[in-house]
Formats: structure tokens, C-alpha cells, sequence
């Protein structure tokens, strides 16, 4: 905590690093299949590390489909390749050598899913997305080198380095995926309102003009504390009016009617799957894209 003198006032600034946020309630498994996963079978244990990301730590729950998981026994394996295929918004390919030397029913699924890849429809289209495990094995299964790819480590039958991976993976589905439009029009009007917020916040002149900044630090989150009436949400203002000059920065005032929607639904509406998935979210948004968002709370004292 850190604490800032003023006119025989002592004000505290406490800050922290935001704490990852939990969804209360039980994940809600999807009927429809989001992503599906070629793979060979002799790598089973990369396919399942693969899974586990997608699902424990991307919020894809329910919503993976790979065959010997999901295909109970003696139904017709094609037609559940089929239909699985026509539920998928995208295809990834493990590419490994085992792939490479028995082809057969992995190439099976990357020849329908290419099909799909031309569709005039958009919302049938899907996407492949390779990711190579040995060099030069995805150029193999899909018969072209200009692909983009996700390179990734093996250790033996597992993935090496899963954070990298999934590192790669939000990067790669959320530069594919529609979420990310919404999230940037979302982002853009929220703008807009941080804005009309520092307007009405902002007197001018300002007593604090030239001495706010001595209440805000480096730090991830800033909480400041003081009595009702005391200027912090004009010091917030100063802070706030600021950022909106820079590129890529979006404020967002968190207003009681949108946590009166639940933490679920503010997720969903700045392009995360849900509460689980949203500081995985908001870093791939600050690594990847260069896409900065921060959150103001005001009026905690009169709740």
C-alpha cells in the first residue's frame, strides 16, 4: 500500500495485481462442436494435452471433438466424421511424424475438411490450422508449405511447452474468430463512454491538475481510498482522460448494470468465452493484438 500527504490529509493508494476471476457456476457444455482435432492415433497423449488446453484452460468444454472420445462404439465412424466436421468452426492438425508414416485417416479428414474451407457460405466455412509438432510434417498431410503454423514442442508423446502452446492457440483462434470483431466494436463504444464519463468528472479548471498523477503508480491496479467527497473520482478523471489519447487503450466504467448481468455475460460481451476464459482473454488481447484494456470502478463508498 502506498500512501500520498495532502493538506494534512493522509490518502492510501492500495495496489495490486488483479486476481484471475472464477466462474461460480458450472461450466455449461456446448452440443455443438467448436473445434475438432486430427491427429494420429499413436499420439494420443499430445492429442489429449492438446484437449485439456482447449477445454481446462480455454474455455472449449464440451465443444472439442476428437473420435475415439466422442464416437461410442459401433456407430459409423465417417458419419460422425461428417457431421462433426459440419459443426466445426476450425480443424487443427497435429502434425507429427506418426501422422506422416500412416496418413491415411488423417488425410481422409483434412480432404473434407479443405472442402469446407471454400464454401460460399462464411458460416460454413471452415478454418485449418496446423500445428507442427516435427518439421515439415504439416507441408506432408496437407500437400502445400503456405499454411500458417503453430510450431510447437514434443516430448515424446506430449507437448513440451503447453503454456506456449496455448500461448499460440488464443492467438490463432481469436485472430480467426469473430470474437474478436465484437469485442473491438464493444471496446470502441465503451470508449465512448469513458469519455462522456471523464466529461462529466472533469471540472475545469481542476484543483488537481497538476499534482493527480502522484496518486496513481505503475502498478497492474490501483485502488484509492479516502472519504466521500475527497476528489478521487476527479484524480480517476485526470488519469482516465489521458489514456484515451493513446492508441489501442480502452477504458471501460464498470456501471452496476452490466455486473447486474453477471460476470458470465461481461465476459461474453468483450469477446471471452465466459469468466474462466477472461484474463486468459484480456492477456492474449495485450500480447497479440497490442489491445489494452482497463476497468474503473467509481462510487464504491456509496454502494
Amino acid at each position: 500500500m502506498l500512501t500520498r500527504r495532502y493538506q494534512n490529509r493522509t490518502w492510501f493508494v492500495r495496489t495490486h495485481r488483479p486476481p484471475v476471476l472464477a466462474d461460480d457456476a458450472a461450466r455449461q457444455s456446448s452440443t455443438r462442436y467448436q473445434i475438432f482435432i486430427s491427429y494420429s492415433n499413436e499420439c494420443a497423449g499430445i492429442c489429449d494435452d492438446v484437449r485439456r488446453i482447449l477445454e481446462d484452460r480455454m474455455g472449449f468444454a464440451g465443444e472439442v471433438f476428437i473420435d475415439r472420445h466422442r464416437i461410442p462404439g459401433g456407430t459409423k465412424w465417417l458419419a460422425e466424421i461428417e457431421d462433426a466436421l459440419d459443426q466445426a468452426q476450425y480443424v487443427l492438425l497435429l502434425a507429427t511424424e506418426e501422422a506422416v508414416r500412416r496418413p491415411e485417416w488423417v488425410k481422409r479428414e483434412l480432404a473434407a475438411a479443405q472442402a469446407r474451407e471454400t464454401l460460399a457460405d462464411p458460416e460454413k466455412q471452415l478454418k485449418i490450422i496446423p500445428i507442427e509438432f516435427d518439421e515439415g510434417a504439416s507441408t506432408v498431410l496437407l500437400g502445400d508449405n503456405s499454411r500458417q503454423r503453430i510450431k510447437a514442442m514434443r516430448d515424446g508423446d506430449s507437448c513440451a511447452d503447453p503454456e506456449k502452446l496455448e500461448q499460440h492457440l488464443r492467438a490463432a483462434l481469436l485472430h480467426r474468430s469473430p470474437r474478436l470483431a465484437r469485442a473491438l466494436i464493444n471496446l470502441e463504444e465503451h470508449r465512448k463512454d469513458a469519455q462522456a464519463w471523464v466529461d462529466d468528472n472533469l471540472p475545469s479548471p481542476s484543483f488537481w491538475e497538476n499534482i493527480w498523477d502522484g496518486f496513481i503508480s505503475g502498478a497492474q491496479a490501483v485502488a484509492i481510498v479516502a472519504p466521500g467527497g475527497r476528489g478521487k473520482t476527479v484524480i480517476a478523471a485526470h488519469y482516465v482522460d489521458r489514456v484515451l489519447r493513446r492508441q489501442k487503450t480502452y477504458p471501460v466504467v464498470v456501471r452496476p448494470e452490466v455486473l447486474d448481468q453477471g460476470i458470465d455475460a461481461f465476459a461474453h460481451h468483450l469477446g471471452a468465452l465466459d469468466a474462466a476464459d477472461f484474463p486468459g482473454h484480456m492477456t492474449a488481447l495485450q500480447n497479440d493484438f497490442g489491445i489494452r484494456v482497463f476497468f474503473i470502478v467509481d462510487g464504491l463508498d456509496q454502494a
